[in-house]
């Protein structure tokens, strides 16, 4: 229970924001449209599925696997270059990984 004011903080944060941009009647006109409505619950389920799913793949030990999910998708010409140096470098350190590995698994074989 002692995350849920987490939340709380939040939606004070939101509202103080709301407040201070002048976007109160914008917000209340969402809130009366159902397809707004609908979307943002889609949005916020989809939003809590990948938290879950994220927060087990790291209960489970398959950090890097999870984290790899926030790298997928590059956008401009920069972040590609980006997404090929991460994908470059988690391929060395992989690939390190696995040879070092072997290699202890042989010199525990003698």
């Amino acid at each position: 229970m002692r995350p849920a004011h987490r939340t709380v903080w939040s939606l004070l944060a939101f509202a103080a924001l709301t407040l201070a941009t002048g976007q109160l009647r914008a917000l209340v006109a969402a809130l009366r449209d159902r397809r707004v409505v609908g979307a943002m619950a889609a949005t916020g389920a989809l939003v809590s599925a990948n938290w879950v799913l994220f927060i087990y793949a790291v209960s489970v030990g398959r950090v890097l696997d999870a984290s790899l999910g926030y790298f997928s998708e590059p956008f401009t010409a920069a972040q590609a270059v980006s997404f090929a140096c991460i994908w470059t470098g988690l391929a060395v350190f992989s690939a390190d990984a696995a040879l070092r590995a072997s290699a202890a698994r042989g010199r525990d074989r003698c």
